[in-house]
């Protein structure tokens, strides 16, 4: 278990939304956060490298379905769907690029 710093406490409650939606058995992973908890921080915690793989290849399951469910009639609603899918994954992936420098500096 490695502890997950720089979590951006909007993209980690977004993808709690997204989890419990679309995948709840990786919901349970991540910290249950309301509304009204969410402040200008960033979160730490603790997760290993195979969850971490899972929510970044769930959030892509969950882009690709939305890509199929795409609608020409809603581009407002596409547009949203593809900016919120891009700015959690854009947080989730540079969290696991700062897991995968900690496990370098470790190992050297």
């Amino acid at each position: 278990m490695q502890i997950v710093t720089g979590i951006d406490p909007k993209a980690l409650q977004l993808t709690g939304i997204l989890l419990r939606q679309y995948k709840p058995e990786l919901a349970a992973l991540l910290p249950n956060l309301k509304q009204h908890t969410i402040k200008d921080v960033e979160f730490n915690i603790k997760l290993s490298p195979e969850e971490i793989t899972l929510i970044i290849q769930a959030l892509n399951e969950i882009g690709e379905q939305w890509l199929e469910e795409k609608k020409p009639n809603q581009p407002l609603r596409d547009k949203q769907r593809q900016k919120c899918l891009s700015f959690v994954l854009h947080e989730w992936i540079r969290a696991c690029e700062y897991y995968q420098k900690q496990i370098q500096i470790q190992l050297h």
